[in-house]
């Protein structure tokens, strides 16, 4: 198939600054049936996200924490006694502090939504 460029008429209404009923005019779009090719930054970014590559990163070190922390542990936390692999306990814990500190988070903002409504 041959590219074709087709100008398209757009009529696009914007509204004017200052006045929420006026609105203009204008546009003559060009339509093509094939994508333009990726220039400079887009070109850049297609390949995988920064995002994929830190979860990637996180999942090979969690996964190397828990084959060197295997070995059983003993934890004694107020009424609770148990024995469980070092790396499930450590696991508990970061799990706890999250929790506090989502508990925390919503604490502290409630609150100061009470002050400014005072």
């Amino acid at each position: 198939m041959i590219p074709v460029d087709v100008p398209v008429h757009v009529a696009v209404h914007v509204p004017v600054h200052g006045h929420p009923r006026a609105t203009w005019q204008a546009g003559v779009v060009h339509e093509q049936n094939e994508p333009a090719p990726r220039s400079g930054e887009d070109a850049a970014k297609s390949g995988p996200s920064p995002t994929l590559i830190a979860l990637i990163v996180i999942g090979i070190v969690a996964v190397i924490f828990i084959l060197q922390n295997g070995e059983r542990s003993r934890t004694d936390f107020l009424m609770f006694d148990f024995s469980a692999p070092l790396w499930i306990t450590i696991l508990l814990a970061i799990a706890a502090g999250v929790l506090l500190d989502r508990l925390f988070t919503v604490w502290w903002r409630r609150r100061h939504r009470a002050n400014d409504r005072d």
